[in-house]
């Protein structure tokens, strides 16, 4: 106490430090939220692969209600958790895309056990309506990944087409385009694995043992 008082009596004592910065600001928030991107991709990747290996026909249809529990709380409340933390961020296109993706798994759940039980002869029409919603944003979030790099664009390319297969298959009562698109949706989440797998171990070796092959330059003729 004593050498306190002395020092508040003294002129030439040296000025205190500087406050330091609160821990409600952006930069301090910013030390404990790590990239959320593999958490999220990682629910999506999951839950899409395992509805393509029903969508495919290569497992029975049966067992198509172990999508119904991924989706909900990996796919969905999962990935809709990390992107709001991405949201939290500043990551625009990560929060925007893990955010909507989650809701679409949620969303899937409530289409699969409520909507088609109580649409009767009108279940397909409502399964493609929801699907040709979700094509149009997926082509949204396709334009937006010429911000990117090669391997986000690429795996957005696929989910176009694995989206608008099975958009024409449940509309046109296409088993055999419908079994294609599973097929697509396996390819697609292979995809989002590898950028889930870059992200996590290029970040904690701190290499880019795995690339995602950045634009040399911008798809939209901007300087990169």
């Amino acid at each position: 106490m004593t050498e306190v008082i002395h020092q508040h009596k003294r002129s030439d004592a040296p000025a205190p430090p500087p406050p330091a910065e609160p821990v409600t600001g952006q930069a301090a928030s910013q030390q404990f939220i790590c990239n959320a991107v593999p958490v999220g991709v990682g629910g999506f990747a999951l839950t899409t692969f395992t509805l393509g290996l029903y969508t495919s026909g290569i497992l029975n249809a049966k067992g198509e209600v172990l999508v119904l529990a991924l989706a909900a709380v990996y796919g969905g409340l999962t990935q809709f958790v990390a992107g709001l933390f991405a949201l939290r961020r500043g990551d625009l296109f990560p929060a925007a895309f893990m955010t909507s993706y989650g809701a679409f798994w949620f969303s899937f759940v409530g289409l699969i056990t409520y909507v088609v039980p109580h649409a009767g002869t009108a279940a397909p029409q409502a399964v493609t309506t929801f699907l040709c919603m979700w094509t149009v944003i997926t082509l949204i979030f396709t334009i937006a990944t010429l911000g990117t790099n090669w391997t986000v664009f690429l795996t957005f390319i696929v989910f176009d087409i694995a989206i608008i297969l099975e958009d024409i298959g449940n509309g046109a009562g296409s088993a055999g385009i419908k079994h294609l698109g599973g097929w697509f949706e396996m390819l697609l989440a292979a995809m989002a694995w590898y950028i889930v797998m870059a992200e996590v171990v290029n970040e904690t070796l701190k290499k880019d043992i795995f690339p995602l092959f950045p634009f040399k330059r911008s798809l939209i003729g901007n300087a990169a």
